[in-house]
């Protein structure tokens, strides 16, 4: 090979390696990470479907089987709390996650936000708006009352939030530091130092025990539950709430466009919900509950 042919090769070889990584800082493959369960593959798969509606031309993947290594070119996006602590100690440039309603998981970002964390995350958890939901509260019960909430280290400032919300309401909240070792003792603190106890979804101290033990209390008490699944209603809990999936997803897609597309990412809560009351204890407690398209009676 001549010397002109050779440095032509090395030219377009160069060419190509700067095309390459030019295209890739553009365009990023967008990768979606998945818990290999039903009800999380089917939202993926909506989400999918509502992406690629608007991003018609962008290579998009779902995997259930776990995580390979990451290019930090990738966009990833995750579904449940889990995955998503997993792909935060990722090297990827951007993540987007929904489908999670761990609050240990908000914590974190909120931590990572704070020690100048340099990967772009957005996502919308699968919980209520804090404050939407204290209007309701605010609404169903009168101003005698104080809520006591149970929070881990790793829920603190999520549970802060919550305190600072229900402060511009005028609402008097107490919150009570717990962990597993010593949830018994801290759950009579909380009892004794409110009359509404909110729960809130902290892996790190509720289990299905602990979750079954502070509600047949509170209820020995007359003590009305706030909780995080409209499941608990049965066994006892005042108020929980609903997600519609299908609007959620909806919410999820414009929040992730609007990272993707515009590079603005933001953490979000969930505008699209109802709340469910145990109809039985309220007429029990005589808590009278206005009719609105908002509330659902449960027995």
């Amino acid at each position: 090979m001549s010397m002109v042919n050779k440095k032509n090769t090395n030219k377009i070889f160069i060419t190509l390696i700067f095309l390459f990584i030019f295209s890739n800082n553009i365009k990023a493959e967008i990768i979606i990470y998945s818990p290999n369960k039903t009800y999380y593959k089917q939202a993926a798969e909506l989400f999918l479907k509502k992406v690629k509606e608007q991003l018609k031309n962008e290579e998009i993947k779902i995997l259930y089987n776990g995580f390979n290594e990451f290019n930090k070119n990738y966009f990833i996006v995750s579904l449940g709390g889990e995955y998503t602590q997993k792909v935060i100690k990722s090297n990827s440039n951007k993540i987007f996650f929904f489908m999670t309603a761990d609050t240990t998981l908000f914590d974190l970002i909120e931590r990572k936000k704070n020690s100048n964390y340099k990967i772009k995350i957005g996502g919308i958890f699968y919980i209520p708006e804090i404050e939407e939901r204290i209007k309701i509260i605010k609404n169903i019960f009168n101003n005698k009352y104080t809520i006591a909430i149970l929070y881990s280290d790793s829920s603190k400032i999520y549970s802060q939030k919550i305190y600072k919300i229900a402060q511009k309401y005028n609402i008097k909240t107490i919150l009570v530091k717990t962990n597993r070792k010593n949830f018994l003792i801290n759950m009579e603190k909380a009892f004794n130092a409110g009359n509404i106890l909110w729960m809130i979804p902290d892996s790190n101290i509720y289990d299905q025990l602990s979750i079954k033990l502070t509600i047949i209390n509170a209820v020995k008490r007359g003590i009305p539950v706030i909780t995080f699944s409209p499941a608990f209603i049965e066994s006892g809990a005042f108020m929980s709430y609903e997600i519609d999936n299908n609007r959620y997803i909806i919410e999820a897609t414009k929040i992730f466009l609007d990272c993707y597309q515009k590079n603005i990412c933001k953490i979000k809560f969930s505008k699209n919900f109802k709340i469910i009351i145990n109809k039985n204890l309220a007429k029990f407690w005589n808590v009278k509950i206005k009719n609105s398209e908002n509330i659902i009676l449960k027995e």
